[in-house]
């Protein structure tokens, strides 16, 4: 549905309406295209997740340890008291396996 030197997305919605978005660069609409197919190319070696942009699939393998970043400065690294925040903030903890919550009822 993408037409010659076009930067602009003519795919049509069921309702017939025509999405319309345009790009200043052809990757940008090639990208924006899997969306519309569903197309996820890139898909984690270490489990079954897929995705459309390579830099998402990246990001997700940080979760299992692969290519992970250092974009902090070397004086916030090992807790030196920078004062920065992490962009990684620690979630609440769950009640563990079979605890009992406020409502007295067990959580599995």
């Amino acid at each position: 549905m993408v037409g010659g030197n076009n930067k602009t997305c003519n795919w049509q919605f069921e309702n017939g309406e025509i999405c319309g978005k345009t790009f200043s660069k052809s990757y940008n609409l090639v990208v924006h295209m899997r969306m519309h197919e569903d197309v996820r190319p890139f898909q984690c070696s270490l489990c079954d997740q897929t995705f459309r942009q390579k830099a998402h699939l990246q990001r997700h393998e940080t979760t299992h340890g692969i290519g992970a970043k250092v974009t902090r400065s070397a004086s916030s690294i090992g807790g030196g008291g920078g004062g920065g925040s992490s962009s990684k903030k620690r979630r609440k903890s769950r009640p563990s396996r079979g605890s009992t919550g406020s409502a007295g009822q067990v959580h599995f």
